[in-house]
């Protein structure tokens, strides 16, 4: 892996994998409880099944929040799916 070509990409995102971590964690999940603002969580029905499940128990804690799962890959959802889920939250 370290002659991949997309390892570049990987080490340019090294940085943000704690936060990562750190919003998918169950002790922020009391904060989440707290949001008071229209609320949107998306995942793709190619995630991996535990980041569908931490946007599955953030969407449970946030009052009011709505959860789309978007067909497409891993963080590669269609615009053309994407877009029109956006429009209509922000709408």
């Amino acid at each position: 892996m370290a002659g991949a070509p997309f390892r570049p990409a990987l080490e340019a995102l090294a940085s943000t994998l704690v936060y990562d971590a750190r919003v998918t964690g169950t002790d922020t999940l009391s904060r989440y409880a707290a949001v008071t603002v229209p609320t949107l969580l998306i995942d793709s029905e190619a995630s991996p099944e535990r980041l569908r499940a931490s946007t599955g128990t953030v969407a449970g804690t946030v009052p009011g929040a709505r959860r789309r799962s978007l067909p497409g890959g891993f963080h590669d959802v269609e615009a053309g799916v994407l877009a029109p889920v956006l429009a209509g939250f922000f709408a």
